[in-house]
């Protein structure tokens, strides 16, 4: 919501206070402060954040929709176009 709202460094500082960041939460977390931290003009940390969020997505939700993806999908396509999306939504 804070990054909606253009107030992109609270949402750096609140995504900072989620301990630990780990699993669906954590990496939505991830992005958001990423997005955040582009949006701040600062690139680098936004791809270092980006990457620590790659880091921690499953691997098997990494690669859906991808050529890399094996085997059937494990969530509903519903689900990966709205959660693992929605900071962008």
């Amino acid at each position: 919501a804070l990054y909606r709202g253009g107030k992109f460094a609270e949402a750096v500082a609140e995504t900072k206070k989620i301990d630990p960041l780990n699993g669906h939460v954590g990496a939505l977390a991830l992005v958001a402060r990423a997005m955040s931290e582009e949006k701040l003009g600062q690139h680098a940390q936004a791809l270092r954040t980006l990457a620590d969020a790659e880091a921690i997505i499953p691997r098997e939700l990494s690669t859906l929709g991808t050529d890399k993806h094996q085997g059937r999908a494990i969530v509903p396509r519903d689900t990966i176009s709205v959660d693992w999306l929605i900071p962008e939504v």
